[in-house]
């Protein structure tokens, strides 16, 4: 169970003030709040450090939970890419058939007429 805040609770994270704080889901390097302003999420290592402990921050693990979220984006965003390839690749054979399609069309329209 992630640790909770009590309703009402004011933060001052790196100059910026969040009223009304609610703590959602609490990861290693980050906690997904609530506040009055809406949505937000705020790394661990810039809160004070308070709070840092109330959350069990943990700077090494808290790295190593950023650098598994880049590798795991980074993979994401090839597999979407390659996805987005293939997909262009099956619509440029696809309008290449329906031209040619058109093309005999038109020759047999053509041969027909003479």
């Amino acid at each position: 169970m992630p640790p909770s805040t009590t309703a009402g609770e004011d933060w001052t994270v790196n100059g910026r003030d969040y009223h009304n704080v609610k703590v959602g889901q609490v990861e290693p390097d980050r906690v997904h709040i609530t506040y009055d302003g809406g949505l937000g999420t705020v790394l661990l290592k810039d809160l004070p450090p308070d709070l840092q402990k109330r959350f069990n921050y943990d700077p090494a693990q808290a790295k190593a939970t950023a650098r598994q979220r880049d590798t795991d984006q980074q993979a994401a965003a090839q597999s979407y890419a390659s996805v987005d390839q293939e997909r262009a690749k099956l619509q440029a054979q696809q309008t290449a058939q329906a031209e040619q399609a058109q093309a005999q069309q038109a020759q047999a329209a053509q041969q027909q007429a003479h």
